[in-house]
């Protein structure tokens, strides 16, 4: 399958479409500048390999602590800024921040 290259005029065209998500195959290349575009624009870019959000988020298969005091700020920080990157909330998200702030 041939390689895309998506860039900023490549998402004016998806969102003009009306899509709201794109699944991207391996290989793909989006542009820094559609990358950003498309999140602030809530098109959600899902990697390859990669299952589409939940309607509701899956809860993680052992509770985790919840954070106190700074631990909690920063984890909801690095939460929201993993989801702006990615573009959609990983399985095991919650889980795995909370293991890396201990």
């Amino acid at each position: 399958m041939p390689r895309r290259i998506l860039t900023k005029d490549t998402i004016d065209e998806l969102l003009a479409a009306g899509t709201t998500e794109l699944r991207l195959d391996k290989g793909d290349i989006v542009t820094a500048l559609a990358k950003e575009y498309a999140l602030e624009r809530g098109l959600r870019l899902v990697p390859a390999g990669a299952d589409a959000p939940a309607a509701a988020p899956a809860a993680p298969a052992a509770p985790a602590a919840a954070p106190t005091g700074d631990a909690a700020v920063t984890g909801a920080a690095v939460r929201k800024a993993v989801v702006a990157a990615l573009g959609y909330e990983p399985d095991g998200l919650d889980a795995a921040i909370s293991k890396a702030l201990k």
